[in-house]
């Protein structure tokens, strides 16, 4: 069994930090194999920075909440192609949000392989 790495997920953490997911395939899906926790401020060096726990358990919870809505997106997404809609609209209505940021929403599902790739203006679900 082969492994590939996959695109980083970028998520921001406050207006100082920012998380990036390591993420592998090993075949089964998509695992985050490494959090890397980084300074949002430009020049800002953060090595050998202590990092409080306050700061590390949101991160946690952040890649846990971002993995379940996007997740939460996929499924969305899926469920708008089998009925015919369409599928960043109906991603739009769920979250309340503009069509726009839905398709955001349905790229970075798809960067983190929760949907097929597809070419644009054709719904693959």
């Amino acid at each position: 069994m082969s492994t590939t790495w996959l695109p980083p997920v970028d998520c921001l953490l406050d207006e100082r930090w920012r998380v990036t997911l390591l993420r592998q395939d090993h075949g089964s899906g998509p695992v985050t194999v490494g959090v890397v926790l980084l300074s949002c401020e430009p020049g800002d060096d953060t090595a050998g920075v202590p990092v409080s726990d306050d700061v590390w358990t949101a991160a946690g919870r952040l890649v846990a909440a971002e993995a379940g809505r996007l997740g939460r997106v996929a499924d969305i997404y899926r469920q708008a192609v089998a009925d015919g809609q369409r599928p960043v609209q109906a991603v739009a209505e769920a979250f309340g949000l503009a069509d726009g940021s839905a398709g955001n929403l349905v790229m970075r599902a798809r960067q983190a392989r929760l949907l097929p790739a597809t070419s644009p203006g054709r719904a693959a679900a």
